[in-house]
């Protein structure tokens, strides 16, 4: 009888521990994916920005009917608070690229961060998560 209760006992910690490391997985997950979620959130506000800046004249510290000359002090910070950060690239006068990087979630090879990548247009903004490592 005592042995049976201590495997029972040694069963149901192996049991609970597998169930804890489980946990602990799925919780990683929910705030990389919470991170990203923050980051799409930021650029898409930097987007609508950036439409602010597209139509409002140049007398006025706008674009003018352009993206050629906006930076990222125009539509926000180049990072937040966790740490992640912001870029505008290629400024043209009909689009122009927002580009966010995760601090925390990772893409496929555990090393490269997650990027997302806003396309910018007098009316309309899309983006794109990057979630696995260009080579």
């Amino acid at each position: 009888m005592g042995q049976q209760q201590l495997l029972l006992i040694v069963l149901s910690i192996i049991i609970v521990g597998i169930a804890v490391v489980i946990g602990l997985g799925l919780f990683s997950e929910g705030a990389d994916q919470a991170n990203i979620d923050q980051v799409v959130q930021d650029v898409v506000a930097m987007g609508a920005k950036a439409q602010q800046f597209y139509m409002k004249p140049t007398a006025l510290g706008g674009g003018g009917q352009s993206f050629t000359t906006m930076a990222i002090e125009d539509v926000g910070s180049s990072s937040n608070r966790n740490g992640d950060t912001y870029t505008v690239t290629g400024g043209s006068d009909t689009q122009v690229t927002i580009t966010g990087t995760c601090v925390t979630a990772k893409c496929d090879d555990d090393a490269t961060p997650v990027t997302v990548v806003g396309t910018v247009t007098p009316v309309d903004v899309s983006t794109v998560i990057n979630r696995t490592a260009s080579t």
